[in-house]
């Protein structure tokens, strides 16, 4: 093969996991066929070792939300809409909070009895790590304690899971920003670990719940 067929080559290889890359960009884990999943996984694992990250660890975020139209529909899991979305930034103070908490020295553990959902209407620095809560201000953003059982870890021990629910009276408003926190900010002490910017849709009523699964694993 001559150096321009091998060029060509490389060209529509890129080019076909470029594609593969944007068409599974909203997409949760485990609805990409296996086949795929495995080439992105292993595109990904070449380019930390390209980039000199051998040993890091990765952390993967799907965002979960179930809309339903009153009580009855919510108590009997009946939602009319679900919607998806994936991934996040970590923040810079979730980052602090999160190495308080490993090594005893101080931090709000993102516990039961703790951890909140927060969801806003401020859609804007998306992917900015120095963001430290939601944006958006009283009354456009709004926390959820943690429903009955969560947060929850997976059988594997790679996966955590956190799901709020926000009543009928709660968060009507457009939901474009969405965090994991350890409390609902009425401390100082509060810190939110993640932040995601996306359109969720606009809440005017019924019960809407969140559920973020944050899973890590360690990269080969």
């Amino acid at each position: 093969m001559n150096e321009e067929n091998v060029n060509a080559y490389n060209y529509l290889l890129f080019s076909q996991l470029l594609n593969m890359i944007e068409k599974y960009e909203n997409t949760p884990k485990d609805r990409i066929p296996e086949d795929e999943l495995t080439a992105l996984e292993l595109l990904h694992s070449k380019l930390n070792k390209t980039l000199g990250i051998s040993d890091g660890i990765n952390w993967s975020v799907n965002w979960q939300v179930e809309k339903y139209a009153d009580d009855n529909d919510f108590e009997s899991g009946t939602p009319y809409e679900v919607c998806y979305s994936k991934q996040n930034v970590v923040l810079n103070v979730g980052i602090r909070e999160m190495l308080s908490v490993i090594t005893g020295t101080g931090g709000i553990v993102f516990s039961a009895a703790n951890a909140h959902i927060g969801v806003g209407t401020d859609g804007t620095r998306d992917g900015d790590p120095t963001v430290t809560n939601l944006i958006a201000t009283a009354p456009n953003r709004s926390y959820a304690p943690m429903d009955a059982t969560y947060p929850q870890v997976s059988s594997d021990g790679f996966s955590m899971v956190y799901a709020a629910s926000f009543g009928e009276n709660a968060a009507n408003f457009a939901w474009n920003e969405v965090v994991v926190a350890n409390g609902d900010f009425s401390g100082v002490a509060h810190r939110a670990l993640n932040r995601k910017v996306v359109n969720l849709g606009t809440k005017s009523t019924g019960t809407w719940r969140l559920i973020v699964t944050i899973t890590m694993t360690a990269t080969p």
